[in-house]
């Protein structure tokens, strides 16, 4: 699981606060945004200032107890408030009912295998607690989400 730097909450938080926030020019505070966009934290809104994906809101947010009939910050992302960008892409390729092989990943992503198969180990099932599983077919390996009984 991906442990963020207290530089990285403090920017998730104040972008959390005020809803979104202008880019930063600043050195440090440029560089730190712009690894939380490569993580799938943070995306861009049509004005380019920096917006927090669900990845990052349950990120601030520790997850509190919800009514039964209210979707928990997991199952949203799950919906179609997936996280953007290619986490996001990484979510809906796994969440087809056919599933999808490392190779169709690395291609649809760019990511090298060993990315891909650490994305889905951290970000996938570690940080957004999704249920992966993988079988062998004729194509190779295939992994999916699955659905859990909740």
């Amino acid at each position: 699981m991906t442990k963020l730097t207290d530089a990285q909450l403090t920017l998730l938080r104040a972008v959390a606060k005020t809803g979104t926030l202008a880019p930063p020019s600043q050195r440090p505070t440029k560089a730190v945004a712009t690894r939380l966009l490569a993580m799938g934290y943070l995306t861009r809104d049509e004005e380019g200032s920096l917006e927090l994906t669900e990845v990052g809101r349950v990120a601030v947010e520790p997850p509190t107890a919800v009514s039964p009939e209210e979707p928990t910050a997991q199952e949203q992302i799950g919906s179609a408030k997936a996280p953007k960008g290619k986490l996001g892409l990484l979510v809906t390729m796994l969440q087809r009912s056919e599933g999808a092989t490392i190779a169709q990943i690395s291609e649809a992503t760019g990511w090298q295998a060993h990315s891909v198969r650490g994305a889905i180990s951290g970000a996938i099932k570690k940080k957004l607690g999704f249920e992966v599983a993988s079988e062998v077919s004729q194509t190779g390996r295939v992994y999916r989400i699955v659905e859990t009984g909740q």
